[in-house]
């Protein structure tokens, strides 16, 4: 309990701060919203009654924060490594967590300390921890957690990583290639689900993993009540004044609706809570984990979904968007349109494109890109190297990779625009996700640096406005390629494969001709 409290007073003034981003409106045509409002999914499908990802043998062992304020990454960390071992990808059997163990050190050192992305893209980006604290009581939580693994900057297998989190501190350097080049896997995906929406978590974690929420944790006057006599559901949280500012990140494992409402103290009333991998140790309530209740007056508006792939997905990431800055986005009614200018540093193969949908759910989406761009300022004054535009939807808010079914060749140096369409059936606004300057009160600083022709929006596609002019400002949209095979290859194989096809013609037609002379010498 000693120790709760400390974590308590750490995370109180250091840890996790939901406080809005501040923005103001750069533009009279162009609105900067200053709040993510997380829309609500209407889940059809038949969800049980209680879950729990331990029973299907998809969670690590909970670890030890110990006294600083890292728990968004411990949260995201435990997300991460149970994706993993869902999708097959942990380096050994599908279900033997003791088979990834990933590092919390790595991904809270780099987030305060970042150094430019191999593309050099984010040059000039910063994340700036301005509390006084080091980087391990800073906080953090999992909007700009999603930013930071969306740009590759982990995560990293615990054993690359010296020294280990326990023997960390405020001094403690980490060798600069755990931040970009010695990934253990790559961001893919992340859905931001409405915390609120019960149906929608339930749905996601059974396909997903654990989502990242955040809730107040400081409720001390009965804090967290150990349930007499039930040792596998022995410590429930439930905190019942609204208000307080939440700020502990935790990772959901599971929910069980009828949870009795008298196992918490004081009782919520109503029955049902989720089940919480915490980030205190094994040594602390059931292995880690405690019930919080469905109806905790302190829980964060969001639950945020991490989707990995392999690291060796592609080889090449290009991006600008390497600030933290969250919901300073512009919005046009019904239908929207943003691009991001880059240039090839090779003969690369663009295989993928990503980008940020933070405040619209099922939102229509298309993919063009352009190369041969003839106006600078314009970026599909080019030709078009799609031959149908790429489409999609959405399902939550979050981050989304399109991998391209017709791949782009693109030669050394060559500029070529990715352009993303939104839009909606509903007379709602349609979001464009932003990376600019902001501020986060007492907490961190977002300093984004751009260039002319790198980021432009659009209301009708047509008429571009090019927002990274102001030297701050960047969309948020992502490319990724391979190294080109050279094309001598290519023609070899497709020479191969055309003297394969004729000498398959040629054994067919000897076959059935000395079938018919089989058949003659018959008669």
């Amino acid at each position: 309990m000693k120790k709760s409290i400390v974590i308590f007073i750490i995370t109180l003034f250091l840890g996790v701060l939901s406080i809005p981003s501040l923005a103001l409106a750069k533009s009279p045509d162009l609105t900067y919203w200053s709040e993510l409002d997380l829309p609500s999914v209407k889940v059809n499908k038949d969800l049980p009654e209680k879950y729990d990802l331990r029973d299907k043998n998809l969670i690590t062992a909970c670890k030890d924060q110990g006294w600083h304020g890292t728990c968004w990454s411990f949260a995201a960390i435990s997300a991460a490594e149970t994706n993993l071992l869902m999708k097959g990808l942990a380096g050994g059997e599908k279900k033997d967590p003791d088979k990834v163990d990933l590092s919390e050190l790595q991904l809270a050192r780099f987030m305060y300390d970042r150094n430019t992305d191999p593309s050099g893209g984010t040059k000039g980006d910063k994340v700036i921890n301005s509390t006084g604290a080091d980087y391990l009581d800073v906080g953090g939580e999992a909007y700009l957690t999603t930013f930071a693994l969306a740009s590759w900057m982990g995560p990293v297998k615990e054993k690359k990583v010296k020294p280990a989190y326990e023997d960390a501190d405020k001094n403690t350097k980490l060798d600069k290639s755990l931040e970009y080049d010695l990934d253990r896997a790559h961001l893919r995906n992340a859905w931001w689900v409405n915390a609120r929406d019960r149906d929608s978590i339930k749905s996601m974690l059974i396909k997903h993993g654990s989502p990242v929420i955040c809730y107040y944790s400081g409720y001390w006057d009965y804090s967290y009540h150990e349930v007499p006599g039930v040792s596998s559901t022995n410590m429930t949280y439930y905190n019942p004044y609204p208000g307080q500012m939440p700020d502990h990140e935790v990772a959901v494992i599971g929910w069980d609706d009828d949870y009795p409402a008298e196992n918490f103290s004081p009782s919520p009333g109503e029955n049902g809570a989720w089940l919480i991998k915490n980030s205190w140790g094994s040594n602390w309530g059931n292995d880690g984990c405690f019930w919080l209740s469905y109806h905790d007056k302190c829980i964060d508006d969001y639950a945020v979904f991490l989707d990995f792939d392999k690291a060796d997905n592609y080889q090449h990431i290009y991006q600008y968007d390497g600030g933290g800055s969250t919901a300073q986005d512009i919005a046009y009614k019904k239908k929207a349109f943003m691009s991001n200018v880059f240039k090839s540093k090779k003969d690369e193969t663009l295989k993928a494109v990503s980008f940020f949908a933070t405040q619209n759910s099922k939102i229509k989406y298309s993919v063009q890109i352009y190369t041969d761009m003839k106006d600078p300022k314009d970026p599909v004054s080019g030709r078009a190297r799609l031959g149908e535009k790429q489409t999609g939807r959405t399902s939550y808010a979050g981050y989304y990779t399109v991998d391209l079914d017709d791949p782009v060749r693109l030669k050394e140096k060559m500029p070529f625009s990715v352009v993303i369409e939104f839009k909606t059936d509903k007379n709602e606004n349609v979001f464009l996700p932003v990376d600019t300057d902001a501020k986060r009160y007492g907490w961190s600083e977002y300093d984004v640096s751009s260039a002319k022709g790198q980021s432009f929006v659009s209301k009708d596609g047509k008429e571009w406005k090019d927002v990274s002019a102001d030297g701050n400002t960047n969309m948020r949209i992502k490319a990724f390629t391979d190294d080109s095979e050279p094309l001598w290859e290519l023609w070899i194989a497709a020479a191969i494969g055309v003297i394969a096809f004729f000498a398959l013609i040629v054994a067919l037609i000897l076959r059935a001709s000395r079938k018919k002379r089989e058949e003659r010498s018959k008669i």
